[in-house]
């Protein structure tokens, strides 16, 4: 299956809406506990 993103959307701190190609789109909610290693740098809301 072809998981083609079409657009990404930040809605808030810590939360994306993502739609695909075949117009299936969802939320996206980050933890905090999450973003570790590279990922750190998301919790600055100026960055994310």
């Amino acid at each position: 299956m072809d998981w083609q993103v079409v657009d990404v959307k930040t809605i808030s701190p810590l939360s994306i809406q993502v739609t695909f190609a075949d117009g299936t789109s969802g939320r996206v909610v980050f933890e905090t506990t999450h973003l570790t290693g590279v990922f750190e740098v998301l919790k600055d809301p100026e960055i994310f």
